[in-house]
């Protein structure tokens, strides 16, 4: 419902509700809530989300329509009821889900209904494959009403066995303004496909390729026959918007068997569309006043108020809910009343008749805190009042009404967690929260590592309920997390969920489980880690969940082995997850090394590409949860589907074809992660081990994630592994199209397009030139080897694993021995998979030396000469590019025919060849620095954040292709088509509009920022056309920068000239309010006038104190040297020869001369004084 609607509804109700405020409206009651709910009820999708429950203090039914609940004050209409009724004294249960759209419209329509009449057609290769789309012709189809299928009894149009079946349905739709959004209700057997429109808008979990004769990948079983309701399969209101047109339009299905031999088939499908409100009706399947309601917000953990407004927006009722334990609630202790109690054991949705508390006790203190201790530890614990005795463990357990009494300091001689909370006496409150500490008793250089100390209750890890021993499951549990640097210093601790992850190499079923520990738990955290944990994603420092991997297959014998392949591949287009190794200890017993990685989920996508983690779409491909089923983990699959049927089904020998699979493809990723894969000889891949995701907030495309990579390179394959093979059949032919997998198939399929093609091998050269070269590869191993190598014989004596150092050194070596001869292989298969002629060796060279660069395909060789291998056959790209101050001339070059002069080659190399870049000219210092920042902006100077850059050198500076990054790389601002002059100053801003309103006059580089800077610490940087970083400013609110430039008025000024500005001393919080945009700083305590007509000028600058002054015509009065603090240190009012020299006491630095006319006009210019 827009804002105005808003408006004019509540309005109307009011004038309608002014004489009912009181009476029966009064007495509807918010009776119970909980934002702790962790196990006391789920909702329809088996979620544990925050409730709500209303209830109704009256002898009369009561009607919601109209009222409206909030947890914004600002927004009492935050979400509005319907027509729901609450009988007399009943109650209302409501999830503070956040999946409302924020209002609870019933006016559900059914448009296409189950039993209705569709045509229909049993699979055949004569279906067209414009069955999908409104229009198409199904006259010529049989007909019948639905359900379809055969063998459950329940099928209206009964089916010969048959692998699938095609079903369409025709209606009509009025308005599709009035189209909230859309729910296919499905009961089906094995699996489906439905379009809107010629639009996939969802599938089963089961389905993958979508032809006729294609089979659902596992059984799924039609459950309406046997009493229950069909699944719910909601759909996105924005797509359903996108897709309905007025009048006419088509709902198809498909639904597939996983054979033909398949005992039963199932098609049983309704569409309901939620349509504008003004006939209630519930959806089909719903029991009406009984169905679970959404509202459009949560409850925060730390605690919110709760409002309910009646119909005229008076405040009704309302509820702070703070201070909860797991599964507990607070609310009214009896139904109704004013009193407000916590409950133990809540009851949603029924009467508050359990035990209740008055408060929750406070929380005893514990000293020493956590940290490393050489020999026993003794630890006091207090309890804040008489009125409270303190109970503790010493096991991870939570205490309970039967854990020990402190009595007396308890004596900790070995490595332990104790854990204490505060009963009271009298027993009216609720035990107090847990306090935890982790004594590690022993020397800190015992352990090399960072520490990671998890403790949680035994019952979560052991027994019937327990995560360790019900390893297969996906249970979540509470835990308490404790971090220590490798120093022993104690970083942070916090509460967290925990569950045993991973897949079936044994991250899960090795006697050291994987961890996956989730900080921002919706019920068992307390937020997100606000510490950069992985020094390898510096300066990501915000992490929502973390994996703590313990090798997987490789456990004990290469740990690190996959956190290698994929630190390699840092520096590519991959989206690569990063590595640290930690050691855990688990409710205060030495756990092992782990390590520990990001998971690729909404809050990386967020960190990695920035953007809306709510507007992502993650998809993962496990063979823990079926091979070759690609299941939605976040978001929809709707718009990968649509991708891949394109690149199946489209023109792909054209360059359109390419471009349009461009913008919902990253390209430049794609090709990195096959080549990846490839390189690697994953063979536990394509049906396995795969994620792919795309946020819909930044560039909207899809990119693959890779991961869990340690079976290639000699694990399941070696060298000579042929992954050709095994994507494109058995031998060799990529002109056969692939039966294994729909990846294989969409790789196939792109490679038809010749540009893609030669992208992809020159862009697999480029890489086994590169990063996959022994001396980068060879590396990155040693240095990861060489930082876990201290824990391992610790890490044996703990797991018995019958291994010792020198075996887990030589699993290295062979580890090794893969990245040192896997290329060659790798160059040759390309080539013959690709029919190429032969493979030629390209070496590059630049004179005179450091004149220029040389790009060739995607790579920029950082050293010349160079030489690297290209295949004859498949055309290369060389780019020459004259360094400042220097132009090119001419190629040298071996035997090949083309245009010297030019300074891009772009053709097939059939030889070995020397290509030398000829420039001519000198260098040029590039000086263009950043002079000034605004990053937060104050009430009185609300400008929106902008940065100055200035050209400090003696010419211009083509600033075209020149980037601005904030430390976030995906924040970037590319600037286009400018120049910067020598000494001007031009300003980026992230709102133009209210800069422009306070800086009429100052000249902007056209665009707008994307991104702010922070207010707390960010950085600022800027790169040149190449990627070169050329300055960077790395800047914080506090000592050692200066904290006035934080929303005071005052901006970030540099003291021009000095260098480097990464320096905190060379910059100040200027004197001038809304900064100094487009010019140079004023010093402090200094009165400038603008002087528009004469310039002056200081010469020599920097000077050894003598300073020769030119000016116009007007008459010098006087003049005065400041230096930065605004003192006056020299004062004049005889020029002689237009010459001043400053005295020897004088101290070096900047100092601004301030030449006064007799008209009374004053010109500042800065001068360096260096002796």
């Amino acid at each position: 419902m827009s804002t105005l609607h808003k408006i004019i509804f509540r309005i109307a109700l009011a004038v309608f509700f002014s004489n009912l405020v009181t009476g029966v409206y009064s007495q509807i009651v918010i009776n119970e809530a909980s934002n702790m709910n962790a196990t006391i009820i789920a909702d329809e999708d088996g979620e544990f989300e925050d409730w709500i429950e209303l209830f109704n203090n009256s002898s009369d039914p009561v009607s919601l329509f109209g009222w409206s609940i909030s947890d914004n004050p600002a927004d009492p209409q935050q979400f509005i009821f319907s027509d729901v009724i609450i009988e007399s004294h009943g109650f209302r249960l409501l999830y503070a889900s956040g999946k409302s759209n924020g209002t609870l419209n019933n006016n559900w329509q059914v448009p296409v209904s189950a039993s209705e009449t569709w045509n229909y057609l049993p699979g055949s290769d004569t279906i067209s494959l414009s069955w999908i789309n409104n229009g198409y012709n199904s006259s010529a189809w049989l007909t019948g009403p639905g359900g379809f299928g055969y063998a459950d009894g329940d099928d209206e149009t009964v089916l010969s066995a048959t692998v699938s079946v095609f079903i369409r349905k025709t209606f009509n739709v009025t308005s599709v303004a009035d189209v909230y959004g859309a729910i296919l209700y499905a009961d089906y057997d094995d699996g489906f496909v439905a379009y809107l429109n010629g639009t996939e808008i969802t599938r089963s979990m089961n389905m993958g390729d979508t032809g006729w004769d294609d089979v659902a990948t596992y059984d799924h079983e039609a459950i309406m026959y046997q009493g229950y309701d069909p699944e719910v399969f909601p759909i996105d209101s924005a797509l359903v918007q996108s897709l309905l047109v007025p009048g006419e339009n088509v709902l198809a299905i498909q639904v597939h068997n996983t054979s033909l031999a398949s005992s039963d088939l199932s098609a049983i499908f309704t569409l309901a569309l939620n349509m504008a409100p003004e006939v209630f009706a519930y959806p089909p399947y719903s029991s009406g006043t009984t169905g679970n309601i959404h509202l459009n917000f949560k409850l925060n953990n730390s605690g919110e108020t709760v409002f309910l407004y009646n119909p005229a927006g008076v405040l009704q009722s309302q509820i702070l809910v703070s201070g909860l334990g797991i599964d507990q609630s607070l609310g009214c202790v009896t139904d109704g009343s004013a009193t407000i109690g916590y409950f133990m054991d809540p009851t949603p949705g029924s009467t508050n008749n359990t035990d209740s508390y008055s408060g929750i006790a406070p929380v005893p203190t514990m000293n020493p805190g956590s940290g490393f201790y050489e020999s026993g530890v003794s630890v006091t614990l207090t309890s804040p009042s008489p009125l409270y005795y303190v109970r503790y463990t010493l096991t991870g357990d939570e205490p309970t009404a039967s854990s020990p009494i402190y009595i007396s300091p308890i004596n900790v001689g070995s490595t332990r967690v104790v854990k204490a909370r505060c009963f009271e006496i009298a027993g009216n409150l609720l035990p107090s929260p847990v306090i935890t500490n982790t004594y590690v008793i022993e020397p800190e250089e015992n352990i090399s590592l960072p520490v990671i100390s998890i403790s949680t209750d035994s019952l979560n890890l052991y027994g019937d309920n327990g995560i360790y021993d019900n390893w297969s499951t996906d249970w979540k549990k509470p835990c308490y997390i404790e971090y220590f640097e490798k120093n022993g210093n104690h970083i942070f601790e916090q509460r967290a969920g925990i569950k045993i992850d991973g897949g079936a190499g044994g991250s899960r079923s090795n006697a050291q489980r994987s961890f996956r520990v989730e900080p921002d738990h919706n019920v068992y955290g307390d937020g997100y880690i606000n510490y950069p944990l992985i020094p390898d994603r510096f300066p990501v420092d915000k992490f929502g969940n973390i994996y703590l991997r313990n090798g997987s297959n490789y456990w004990n014998s290469l740990p690190y082995k996959e956190a290698a392949m994929q630190r390699v591949m840092k520096n590519t287009n991959n989206l690569y997850l990063s590595y640290t190794p930690v050691v855990a200890f688990l409710n205060g017993k030495y756990w092992g090394v782990y390590e520990l990685r990001e998971k690729a989920d909404q809050d990386w996508i967020e960190n990695i590409y920035g953007g809306d983690k709510n507007e992502v779409d993650i998809l993962s491909m496990s063979y823990w949860y079926g091979p070759n089923v690609l299941r939605v983990t976040e978001g929809s699959d709707t718009a990968f589907y649509t991708m891949r049927d394109y690149i199946n089904n489209g023109e792909e020998e054209t360059a359109e074809y390419l471009n349009q699979v461009g913008t919902m493809l990253d390209i430049d990723n794609y090709i990195d992660y096959m080549a990846t894969e490839i390189w690697y000889n994953n063979t536990d891949w394509l049906w396995n081990n795969m994620k792919i995701a795309r946020s819909r907030a930044t560039d909207n495309k899809w990119k693959y994630v890779i991961q869990d990579m340690e079976l290639g390179c000699n694990g399941w394959s070696n060298i000579y592994t042929n992954m050709y093979e095994v994507m494109f059949n058995d031998p060799v032919d990529i002109y056969t199209p692939p039966t294994n997998d729909m990846f294989s198939e969409m790789f196939y399929h792109l490679l038809h397009n010749p540009d893609f093609k030669r992208l992809f091998i020159n862009r697999f050269a480029d890489l086994m030139n590169t990063v996959l070269l022994p001396e980068n590869t060879i590396p990155v191993i040693e240095q990861i080897h060489a930082q876990i190598r201290p824990e391992m014989e610790r890490q044996y004596e703990k797991w018995d694993a019958g291994m010792t150092l020198a075996a887990f050194d030589g699993n290295k070596n062979y580890f090794e021995e893969y990245f040192l001869t896997r290329s060659p292989i790798a160059f040759e298969q390309t080539r013959e998979e690709f029919d190429l002629e032969s493979m030629v060796q390209v070496t590059l060279n630049v004179e005179p030396e450091g004149a220029g660069r040389i790009f060739i395909s995607t790579i920029e060789p950082q050293e010349f000469p160079w030489t690297g291998t290209y295949f004859n056959g498949n055309p290369v790209k060389i780019t020459a590019v004259p360094n400042p101050g220097y132009t090119f001339e001419t190629w040298e070059s071996s035997d090949l025919a083309f245009d010297l002069s030019n300074a891009v080659f772009d053709g097939n190399i059939s030889n070995d060849n020397t290509f030398t870049a000829v420039f001519s000219g000198e260098a040029v210092p590039v000086n263009v620095v950043v002079s000034e920042i605004n990053y937060n902006s104050s009430l009185g100077f609300p400008t929106g954040d902008w940065i100055e850059l200035y050209n400090y050198g003696p010419e211009a500076v083509n600033l075209d292709g020149w980037v601005v990054k904030d430390e976030e790389d995906m924040h970037e601002f590319a600037i286009t088509g400018v120049t910067i002059n020598s000494g001007e100053r031009l300003i980026i801003s992230a709102d133009t509009t209210m800069f422009k309103a306070l800086f009429p006059g100052v000249t902007l580089i056209p665009g707008e920022l994307n991104f702010g800077f922070g207010p707390d610490a960010d950085e600022v940087r800027l790169f040149n056309t190449f990627g070169d970083l050329v300055t960077n400013v790395p800047y914080m609110d506090s000592d050692p920068w200066d904290s006035l430039a934080d929303g005071t008025g005052m901006t970030l000024e540099w003291l021009e000239f000095e260098l480097p500005q990464t320096s905190p001393a060379f910059w100040f919080a200027g004197c001038v309010p809304g900064g100094t945009p487009g010019e140079m700083f004023t010093p402090c305590g200094v009165s400038v006038e603008k002087h528009d007509v004469e310039e002056v000028f200081l010469y020599p600058n920097p000077t050894d104190g003598e300073i020769f002054i030119y000016t116009g015509s007007s008459e010098i009065n006087n003049i005065r040297v400041y230096n930065l603090q605004g003192l006056c240190v020299y004062e004049s009012t005889n020029l002689i020869n237009n010459k001043i020299s400053l005295p020897e006491n004088i101290l070096d630095g900047l100092y601004f001369v301030m030449v006064g006319y007799d008209d009374g006009r004053n010109i500042s210019k800065k001068i360096i004084l260096k002796r």
